[in-house]
Protein backbone atom coordinates (compact mmCIF):
# COMPACT_ATOMS: atom_id res chain seq x y z
CA UNK A 1 0.00 0.00 0.00
CA UNK A 2 0.95 3.47 -0.86
CA UNK A 3 0.20 6.72 1.07
CA UNK A 4 -0.07 9.78 -0.45
CA UNK A 5 -2.52 13.23 -0.32
CA UNK A 6 -5.03 13.88 -2.94
CA UNK A 7 -3.72 16.39 -5.61
CA UNK A 8 -4.24 19.50 -4.05
CA UNK A 9 -5.63 18.36 -0.64
CA UNK A 10 -5.72 21.65 1.44
CA UNK A 11 -3.94 23.60 -0.43
CA UNK A 12 -1.30 21.85 -0.57
CA UNK A 13 1.40 19.94 -3.42
CA UNK A 14 1.21 16.41 -3.24
CA UNK A 15 3.73 14.76 -1.46
CA UNK A 16 5.54 11.79 -2.39
CA UNK A 17 3.95 8.39 -2.34
CA UNK A 18 5.65 6.59 0.81
CA UNK A 19 5.65 2.40 0.76
CA UNK A 20 4.11 1.60 3.68
CA UNK A 21 5.32 -2.41 4.91
CA UNK A 22 2.47 -5.06 4.71
CA UNK A 23 0.09 -5.28 7.74
CA UNK A 24 0.73 -7.28 10.69
CA UNK A 25 -1.61 -10.66 9.76
CA UNK A 26 -1.35 -11.60 13.85
CA UNK A 27 -0.92 -9.89 16.84
CA UNK A 28 -1.00 -9.72 20.70
CA UNK A 29 -4.72 -9.29 20.88
CA UNK A 30 -8.05 -9.79 18.47
CA UNK A 31 -9.81 -7.33 17.14
CA UNK A 32 -12.79 -8.19 19.61
CA UNK A 33 -10.62 -8.05 22.44
CA UNK A 34 -9.11 -4.45 21.64
CA UNK A 35 -12.78 -3.15 21.16
CA UNK A 36 -14.23 -4.89 24.05
CA UNK A 37 -10.83 -3.12 26.38
CA UNK A 38 -10.75 0.18 23.86
CA UNK A 39 -10.59 3.58 25.96
CA UNK A 40 -10.98 7.07 25.14
CA UNK A 41 -8.23 9.44 25.99
CA UNK A 42 -8.00 13.19 25.38
CA UNK A 43 -4.45 13.77 26.21
CA UNK A 44 -1.31 12.75 23.80
CA UNK A 45 1.89 12.61 22.96
CA UNK A 46 3.15 15.05 20.38
CA UNK A 47 4.97 12.51 18.71
CA UNK A 48 5.24 10.65 15.19
CA UNK A 49 4.01 7.46 14.85
CA UNK A 50 6.71 4.85 13.87
CA UNK A 51 6.11 3.84 9.56
CA UNK A 52 5.31 0.45 10.97
CA UNK A 53 2.51 1.63 13.39
CA UNK A 54 0.92 4.05 11.09
CA UNK A 55 0.71 1.46 8.78
CA UNK A 56 -0.80 -0.87 10.93
CA UNK A 57 -3.67 1.95 11.16
CA UNK A 58 -3.85 2.50 7.78
CA UNK A 59 -4.44 -0.80 6.64
CA UNK A 60 -7.15 -1.71 9.85
CA UNK A 61 -9.00 1.77 8.40
CA UNK A 62 -8.99 0.23 5.17
CA UNK A 63 -11.54 -2.72 6.80
CA UNK A 64 -13.25 -0.27 9.48
CA UNK A 65 -16.76 -0.80 7.09
CA UNK A 66 -16.33 -4.15 6.97
CA UNK A 67 -15.62 -4.91 10.55
CA UNK A 68 -18.54 -2.56 11.35
CA UNK A 69 -20.98 -4.50 9.07
CA UNK A 70 -19.77 -7.99 10.91
CA UNK A 71 -20.34 -6.23 14.35
CA UNK A 72 -24.05 -4.57 13.07
CA UNK A 73 -22.92 -1.19 13.01
CA UNK A 74 -22.75 1.03 10.64
CA UNK A 75 -19.63 3.12 9.31
CA UNK A 76 -19.09 6.02 7.01
CA UNK A 77 -16.12 7.27 5.64
CA UNK A 78 -15.73 11.37 5.30
CA UNK A 79 -13.56 12.50 3.31
CA UNK A 80 -14.77 16.10 2.34
CA UNK A 81 -14.58 18.78 5.54
CA UNK A 82 -13.60 22.03 6.41
CA UNK A 83 -9.60 21.05 7.57
CA UNK A 84 -8.87 23.95 9.06
CA UNK A 85 -11.92 23.36 11.65
CA UNK A 86 -11.15 19.54 12.16
CA UNK A 87 -6.98 20.52 12.49
CA UNK A 88 -8.17 23.12 15.30
CA UNK A 89 -11.11 20.93 17.10
CA UNK A 90 -8.49 17.81 17.15
CA UNK A 91 -5.91 19.87 18.20
CA UNK A 92 -3.36 18.57 15.77
CA UNK A 93 0.20 19.47 15.20
CA UNK A 94 1.22 22.01 12.96
CA UNK A 95 2.43 18.73 10.57
CA UNK A 96 -0.62 16.66 10.85
CA UNK A 97 -3.23 16.75 8.50
CA UNK A 98 -6.83 14.89 8.61
CA UNK A 99 -7.97 12.97 5.48
CA UNK A 100 -10.47 10.93 6.72
CA UNK A 101 -13.33 10.56 9.06
CA UNK A 102 -15.19 7.63 10.26
CA UNK A 103 -17.65 7.97 12.66
CA UNK A 104 -18.68 4.06 13.70
CA UNK A 105 -22.34 3.42 15.84
CA UNK A 106 -25.55 1.60 15.49
CA UNK A 107 -27.69 1.60 12.82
Amino acid sequence: MALSALPGHGGHPEPEAIQLPEPMSAGEKSVEEALRKRQSIRDFIRAPLPLPELSQLLWAAQNVSLQAVSLNLGAVVIGAFHDMEVKAILNLAEQEEPVYIIPVGRT
